[in-house]
């Protein structure tokens, strides 16, 4: 070959190594781009959509709910709500508890209403379409996981849709399948599409499907039966939407499809006038405006159509109906909203392609993660805070054996405990290694938004979404769950520090059940009460009435100190014996969790995440899109949630561990 055939080569060739490059960076920015706009879109409703759920405490136990009105209807789930006619409690966001009585309810669609007795000028969740769901669409679940927390709010999780289950030829969905973490306590809370609005009722947690499915009940049979359940009806079989809707709207597809579009224009807006939530109808009304030669009023309804979550920007990029407004600047704005929702890869948040994406988009931070061993079996991650082999890990894994940690290049160093601080649960090693790369911690703590979990090579294993940007942690956990064999009888909630001053305590349960002929209710004791005192001791959080539980003994008399109306109370109650079919031990949200971390609480303050984990990934550094390390993964708690610690915690304890390290 001549000189000049590879000068030539060359010329041709350089460019379009130069121009893969120029396209594969900007397909990396656009994802980037994406993974910003869902982060930022879900900072600005997460406020309303905390705000809008709320606690459930009926005669069946304890759930979720959504306002739905500003004069106190709260939709539901069937099996949360249960008979109509029933007296129940409602807990806002903002601590208020309010009385209110069950209304018309279906099972098999798992749906039911609840209206506060008293109540105006209460937020409102705006109701959405779920015929519109497509497969890999971002969904937001927001519940009261394991039941209602003193100073955690509601909690929001990201998902992906699976698929809309049970979908019959010609009708819509009824159940919304995601991969949005749910556990008991969830049931009733609402899900919500990215533009806040609500298009399912957390309903249960798939045991036949793979990890992770959580099962949703669709919206808009709900919307349709919504006057029946205001009346307390009890609903059976599959509901669907009324014929007062499903009538003009195949009027109006007949009437557009023989190009009678003034006719279709008047049924479409005849469901529009019916249900001015539904996308379908106005993306339909889009349709028979173009034909009629009104592109200004299509793109108008085109645009209201993605307002209320039709997210499919092909189509509309491709119908022929549509695809001259494209210049339109409401349809073009949708449009590029749409594109940067939907620019994620994959339709799961476990898939291979979205991890890799999100590593891409951070930069795969490989530096700052060992893999802690002990005997050679891996038990959990460390995050390494010196290039002269300081790592932080969970201390409570750590028992007695050979410590060795697995670093980034693949080589194994030995590692012994400097120090421990058990009330944060973490452990100071020291590896005996020279020339590591510590986490680039950030300089604040994540109020919202991604985070990814890598392992030692930089790979990121898991991601997730901050739920709760700070919180404490009151309890054991419950894979320290104590049976106890002594019995009181009853069932409690934990109270708000504004509840509890209102009372003029500083701590205090509420009890939201007193079982017939059992110990409390033979003392005395009512619903309503507060406990605030046993022994003398204080009892700020359920879980410290359970532990305390647990060291008594049946025929122990206990001195409980009780708040009831303006008068507070001394009552002895003479323990029992825990009856046989009431559960200890192994509890159903330990079954449904699966691995867990033992010791998962107290803490002083998190933030609380939705990565889903096993135990043996805890203790090493959480990274966000930028590459920092914002936290330090400390407890796997359930099924639903992660504890992290905030970086300036992780430099008090890594300073203060760091001055006791022995040398």
């Amino acid at each position: 070959m001549s000189i000049r055939l590879r000068y030539s080569i060359c010329r041709i060739a350089l460019p379009l190594l130069l121009l893969a490059a120029t396209g594969q960076a900007t397909a990396q920015d656009k994802v980037r781009e994406s993974f910003l706009a869902i982060q930022k879109q879900v900072a600005a409703i997460q406020p309303k959509l905390v705000e809008t759920t709320v606690a459930l405490t009926v005669p069946m136990g304890k759930g979720s709910g959504v306002l739905i009105s500003s004069d106190g209807y709260v939709m539901t789930a069937g099996h949360v709500s249960g008979q109509p006619d029933q007296v129940c409690w409602v807990t806002l966001a903002d601590g208020r508890r309010f009385r209110a009585r069950t209304l018309g309810f279906n099972m098999e669609n798992d749906f039911g209403l609840v209206k506060i007795d008293q109540a105006e000028g209460l937020p409102v969740a705006p109701l959405g379409d779920s015929s519109t769901l497509r497969s890999g669409q971002w969904v937001l679940a927001v519940g009261h996981p394991l039941g209602r927390h003193a100073g955690r709010p509601a909690v929001v999780r990201i998902g992906r849709v699976r698929t809309n289950s049970r979908r019959r030829m010609n009708s819509e969905p009824r159940r919304i399948m995601t991969d949005a973490p749910l556990i008991l306590g969830d049931s009733g809370g609402p899900l919500f599409d990215l533009n806040g609005r609500v298009i399912g009722i957390n309903s249960m947690i798939s045991g036949e499907q793979e990890w992770g499915v959580s099962m949703h009940s669709a919206i808009n049979p709900a919307k349709g039966a919504l006057e029946l359940l205001k009346k307390g009806e009890f609903l059976q079989g599959p509901q669907g939407r009324p014929e007062t809707f499903t009538k003009p709207l195949d009027d109006g597809k007949a009437a557009l499809q023989a190009g009678e579009l003034a006719d279709a224009i008047s049924y479409f807006k005849t469901c529009e006038s019916i249900d001015p939530t539904d996308a379908s109808a106005q993306l339909l009304l889009a349709h028979a405006f173009a034909r009629n030669g009104k592109p200004i009023l299509a793109a108008e309804r085109v645009a209201k159509s993605c307002e209320l979550g039709f997210s499919d920007a092909n189509l509309l990029r491709t119908d022929p109906d549509f695809s001259s407004l494209a210049t339109n600047s409401l349809v073009s704005r949708a449009l590029a909203r749409l594109d940067l929702w939907n620019g994620i890869p994959g339709e799961r948040k476990a898939e291979r392609a979205f991890l890799a994406a999100a590593a891409n988009v951070a930069g795969r931070p490989e530096l700052g993660t060992v893999d802690v061993q002990l005997d050679g079996k891996e038990i959990a991650l460390g995050i390494v805070m010196s290039t002269s082999g300081d790592v932080l890990t969970k201390a409570s894994e750590l028992k007695e054996g050979a410590i060795t940690c697995l670093l980034s290049d693949g080589k194994m160093a030995t590692a012994e405990i400097r120090a421990t601080d058990l009330e944060w649960d973490v452990a100071l090693l020291k590896v005996k290694a020279a020339g590591l790369r510590p986490a680039e911690l950030s300089e604040l703590s994540p109020s919202t938004g991604w985070v990814f979990t890598p392992d030692r090579t930089g790979s990121f294993v898991a991601a997730g979404f901050v739920g709760v940007a700070e919180m404490p942690v009151r309890d054991k956990g419950i894979g320290r769950s104590q049976a106890a064999s002594a019995f009181m009888g009853v069932r409690t909630e934990d109270l708000d520090p504004p509840a509890l001053r209102s009372m003029g305590l500083q701590a205090g349960i509420r009890l939201i059940e007193v079982t017939a002929d059992f110990p409390a209710e033979r003392a005395g004791l009512r619903t309503g009460d507060v406990i605030f005192e046993l022994d003398g001791k204080p009892v700020d959080t359920s879980e410290t009435l359970v532990s305390y539980l647990a060291n008594r003994k049946p025929g122990d008399a206990v001195s409980t100190k009780v708040v009831r109306g303006p008068d507070k109370l001394n009552v002895s109650v003479t323990l029992t014996k825990r009856p046989p079919d009431v559960p200890s031990g192994v509890t159903l949200p330990l079954i449904v969790s699966g691995e867990v971390s033992r010791m998962s609480g107290p803490f002083q303050r998190v933030f609380q995440h939705d990565t889903v984990l096993r135990p043996d990934a805890i203790g090493g550094p959480l990274f966000d899109l930028s590459g920092k390390c914002v936290g330090m993964n400390i407890a796997r708690a359930d099924r639903t949630s992660t504890y992290a610690i905030e970086p300036r915690d992780i430099r008090e304890i890594y300073s203060r561990l760091k001055s006791q390290s022995k040398p």
